[in-house]
């Protein structure tokens, strides 16, 4: 989190403000092995921002009172659970690889200014990006002893812009722009990459007749900006501009991979704003 707070007056009052904050992180989980043995197997990754902002608080006062004012969050990441390579799985009843990603990112920009000629300029921006992978690669053979596979995405991104101008006196100018923008790239599969051109494999086989195969993606994304701007006198301008951009991308599948099973189902769900 990032908080910024300047004020000035006098004569002539001129406040600049900003707040920036960049988050990167990776998260992974993974199974590169063989196993003989087990009741269960479990491979899950789980990533959970809440709360990441940036706020900036901006007051002006005077003659001329100028506020400039900003307030950016931008976040990259990546979530990834697999069983990868050429694994070998034998003995095992029960199999699930899952991941749960869940970030919010929020950017908010407060000005207030007053004077016989009062201008606010501020922006507020959010960007969210995230790519989340849960799989079982290609090359993986798992044995008959298998009676269920679950192979679950979970992935919340939201991103949220507020930004509160007020100008007041004989000439109140406001000029505000807020930017959100939400990109999560989500891959659930048994196979080969959705994005991939490669070959399947002639050796990483699931033959489990009694199984039953479960791949799911529930995915949720969230853009909004916001802009409550103010500005009176004899002459009062004001100026706004609003952006918002959702790239969503979200897959569910099995490709190119060999399969015997007594149940599959591939289940999609996506909830976008």
């Amino acid at each position: 989190r990032a908080t910024a707070v300047v004020a000035s007056g006098g004569i002539a009052g001129v406040s600049v403000s900003g707040s920036v904050v960049v988050l990167s992180n990776n998260t992974i989980a993974y199974l590169d092995g063989d196993v003989s043995k087990a009741n269960a197997l479990t491979v899950m990754a789980t990533s959970d921002y809440p709360q990441i902002l940036a706020i900036t608080g901006a007051g002006a006062g005077g003659v001329a009172a100028v506020n400039g004012f900003f307030a950016v969050v931008y976040n990259e990441g990546k979530l990834e659970s697999r069983i990868a390579g050429n694994a070998a799985i034998s003995g095992v009843k029960s199999i699930a690889v899952k991941t749960d990603a869940n970030t919010e990112v929020t950017a908010a920009s407060v000005a207030v200014s007053g004077g016989v000629a009062a201008v606010n300029a501020g922006v507020a921006a959010a960007v969210n990006r995230m790519e989340v992978n849960t799989y079982v690669a290609k090359g993986v053979s798992i044995d008959s002893t298998l009676t269920s596979l679950n192979v679950n995405g979970i992935s919340h991104t939201q991103a949220d812009a507020w930004l509160m101008s007020v100008a007041g006196g004989v000439a109140g100018v406001g000029v505000a722009g807020a930017v959100t923008v939400v990109m999560p790239q989500v891959y659930t599969y048994i196979g080969v990459a959705p994005d991939s051109d490669e070959a399947g494999s002639q050796t990483g086989n699931i033959d489990a007749e009694n199984a039953v195969i479960n791949v799911k993606n529930d995915v949720s994304s969230h853009s909004a900006p916001l802009i409550l701007s103010a500005n009176g006198g004899i002459a009062g301008v004001g100026v706004n501009a609003l952006l918002s951009f959702n790239y969503t991308e979200a897959v569910a599948g099995i490709i190119r991979k060999n399969i015997v099973a007594s149940a599959i189902n591939v289940d999609a769900n996506m909830n976008a704003e």
